[in-house]
This record gives structure tokens, sequence and C-alpha cells, in this order.
């Protein structure tokens, strides 16, 4: 018989193209071409390409075959095709209403299984007339619904054992489980169960045991390797120092005073202990680098850079009583745009830190249009000139016409940098102007809510 070679296309949600393979006399499972993951109840497809295929006298036939583990493999469909005439039988009680075959524009024979349970995963064979052309490892896995994770004791102290539980339910396959503590994997210290429940899903348990230590986080996650889900949870026992920037970006007005703000927490708010912290404000400078701008050690020195100097300020007092580090930079300008950091240190210990953004920006002029000529006529050409300056970053201008109509498209725009670093723009936008005809040019800063508006009306020269 002669030999078929097909070039089978696997349709899962993604599709992917299979090796071709061919071979003669019985079919046994030979290794999979592709792994593919599903979540319980969605369709599967599987299309083995027809194009170019030379019928036998005889006919096709396409079996399916579905195999787990080391069992024997299960007969899924037989598929003959002959002529016009195309029979179908399946033979699988399991997938009964939920698996059809199906040749579709005489190019393809599809598998459909709609919908997939967990207990469908396994090894998918298609055979050609005997010849196997894709062995496919399909895995169909049940999200777990949530991780949980707590220890005990409650009250732990500093140096005691803490006994941290993490557990999961109701998930297919087995998960990987992974803890982290100190940056480190401990995943091999710690004891895990899995048991499986009468729906075939699994039941994680997971108990690390450690020595606490104060600000330590200990962090559980469990990795479905199939369809790339991670579920991750920690716990704090024994609650260290947090520095925090509510604000990750702030903006600023040119010339005016911006706040940058960042909060200290302690596990118990001691006075005598914020007396001994110090205040370090940094910037990234545009090569990387980070430069102290504002430094308060223990409260008794201020020091600031020399581009900062006499703009900067916090306020010590507040910090011990309140913990709130924030820093006030006044007359802020285009060249303070950057990331800043606010860091908290006991001597050379480094308690804690945190980013901010600052971002500089200046509001645009209110627009001003003019026209090349005054004396307006109906249905005379015109260009409508929009101006507006001062701005920074790069804006936009926006031209309405008569029913808000956005005619933006039809404008021309012009963006000029100013030698004070600022930017000037102008839009031409030619129209053909009738009585009562209003325009409307609208000026907007990307760093800004606010927009500057325009209007021009034309009425009869008579009225």
């Amino acid at each position: 018989m002669q030999l078929l070679i097909l070039v089978l296309l696997l349709h899962a949600i993604l599709t992917a193209d299979s090796a071709n393979v061919s071979s003669t006399g019985p079919a046994p499972l030979k290794k999979p071409s592709h792994s593919v993951g599903l979540i319980e109840g969605q369709k599967f497809e599987a299309n083995c390409s027809l194009s170019g295929i030379t019928v036998p006298p005889e006919g096709l036939l396409i079996a399916w075959n579905w195999k787990v583990g080391n069992e024997y493999p299960v007969r899924l469909a037989n598929h003959f095709s002959h002529n016009t005439q195309e029979t179908v039988t399946y033979s699988a009680s399991q997938f009964r209403g939920r698996l059809w075959v199906h040749i579709e524009n005489s190019s393809s024979c599809v598998l459909t299984i709609n919908p997939v349970s967990i207990s469908d995963s396994g090894e998918y064979q298609c055979l050609i007339n005997g010849n196997q052309e894709l062995l496919l490892d399909v895995h169909i896995d049940r999200p777990f619904r949530n991780i949980e994770i707590s220890y005990e004791p409650k009250n732990v102290t500093e140096g005691e054992e803490v006994t941290v539980t993490c557990m999961a339910d109701g998930g297919f396959p087995q998960p990987d489980v992974q803890w982290v503590s100190e940056g480190q994997k401990v995943t091999r210290e710690a004891k895990t169960t899995m048991n499986r429940s009468r729906d075939g899903s699994f039941n994680v348990r997971s108990v690390l045991r450690k020595d606490a230590k104060v600000g330590v986080r200990y962090s559980c996650s469990i990795w479905d390797r199939f369809t790339e889900k991670l579920l991750l949870e920690f716990v704090e026992p024994i609650p260290g120092p947090k520095v925090k920037t509510p604000l990750k970006e702030v903006t600023g007005i040119l010339g005016k005073n911006v706040v940058l703000k960042c909060r200290l927490s302690l596990p118990h708010n001691n006075s005598d202990i914020m007396k001994e912290l110090s205040i370090i404000w940094l910037v990234h400078d545009p090569t990387g680098t980070e430069k102290i701008i504002h430094e308060v050690i223990q409260g008794d020195k201020t020091l600031s850079s020399a581009k900062y100097f006499q703009r900067t300020k916090n306020f010590w007092n507040t910090f011990v009583s309140q913990g709130i580090a924030d820093l006030e930079i006044q007359a802020v300008t285009i060249e303070d745009m950057g990331n800043y950091i606010c860091r908290i240190k006991k001597g050379t210990e480094l308690i804690g830190e945190n980013f901010v953004e600052l971002k500089v920006t200046s509001p645009y002029s209110k627009p001003v249009i003019t026209y090349v000529r005054r004396d307006i006529h109906q249905h005379q050409v015109l260009h409508l000139l929009c101006l507006t300056q001062g701005g920074f970053p790069i804006g936009d201008i926006q031209w309405l016409g008569p029913g808000q109509k956005d005619l933006t498209d039809q404008s021309e725009s012009h963006i000029k940098e100013t030698s004070d670093g600022m930017y000037k723009m102008m839009s031409d936008l030619k129209i053909v102007v009738d009585v009562d005809d209003t325009y409307t040019c609208v000026v907007s800063n990307p760093w800004l809510e606010n927009k500057e508006t325009e209007v021009i009306a034309f009425v009869n020269k008579n009225m």
C-alpha cells in the first residue's frame, strides 16, 4: 500500500504544526510530538490535514486512539471515507455526547471534544490507514481554587520556631510547590503532601518550620507548568519596619513646590528608636548613579547637594512622632525630573527604602486663534491658526468643527523648542467657512488633566 505523508495540524486553543511521520504495519505509540495544556471546560480540537493526499481505492480510514499512562490504548473513533460516503463509529463511552469527528471542507479530519474534563488527560494518537501521523500529550487542568497560608504560634517571638502551613484545594494535576525565605529557596526543608479527592483533583498541604526572624517573609507558590498558572501567598510572622511611598508617580508644576511622600512604619512605635534613624533621599542621575540630595542624620545634621541647596526640606519632629519622611522640593525645574529613593538607615544598617518618580510639567498658555484674512465671506477658504506656548512636555492640539466634528486629521501642526526648554505649538486648519460655523482649538498636556480651549465663530458681516 502506498505510504501516505500527511501534515497534521493541531488546534488546541493555539494552533501548532506537527512533525511529518510515516510508518508501515501496526502503529505502536511513539514519543508525543506535542504537549498541550487546557483548562477543564474548554474545547479541544485536533486537525488532520488531508490536502494533497492521494486516496487509495479502498478509501481512507482515520482512527483516533487515547491512552492513559501504561494502559492499553482505547479506540475513540473510526472515520471511514470512500468517495462521497462517510461512516463514523464511536467506541468510548467516557466521551459520549462530547466527542465528534468530521471531515471539514474535504481537506481535513477534525476531532473535537467539548467540554474537556480532567479525566480526558492522556496521549491522543491519530492513524491514517494504519500509519501514525500524530501522538499528542494532552493535559487537562483544573485550577486550584485558592491558596491559603498561616503560621503558629500567633505570638511567636524572634528565635522561636514558627510553623508555616500552605494549603490549596481542588486542583489538577499535581503542582510544583516552592518555598522562598530571605531570597533563598527552602522548598527542601518543607514537608509537602498531596491527597487525591474522589473527583480526581488534589488537595495540597505543605508545612515549613523555621526559626522566626523580625521582618522575614515566608512565601509559598503553587505552579502549574502546563497552563503556566501561578498562585502565590506569603506571611510575615514578626513584622519588620516598612518604608512605603504612597504615590509611585508625582507630577510637579514648573516653579512650584512639590512633596515626595515617604512613610516608615514600625511594629511598635517607639520615639527613642526613631531618633536613632537617618533619612536619606537620593536621585538616579541619567547614568543610573545614585546621588544623595538630602540627608538628615539622627535629626542633628542636615545635608543637601549643591543642586538642591536651600530647595529641599523635611520635618524631623513629624518623622519621629508619625514616621513621615516626606521631602519637599521648592521651585522645581525640568532638570529635577527623575527617580527618587527614600532610604531609612540605622547607622550603617539599612532599615528599608522605596521609590517615587517625579515628573515636572508646565501648562500651555491659553490658545489664540487667528486667520489669514479678516474680510470673511460665506463659502470662503480660510486658514485657521491656533498658537500656544510655554508648555512641557510636548502636547497635542485638537480641532473641533461645526457639530463638534473632529477635524484634527485635516490640520497640520508644528512644534518648536524654545530657548528655555519649553515648547511652542501651532496648528494650521484649512476650512471652507459658512455663516454661523464655530471652530474650537483644544490644547492638552499629557501630564495634566485640564485642557485649554479657544473658540472662533463666523457670522454674516451684515448682521
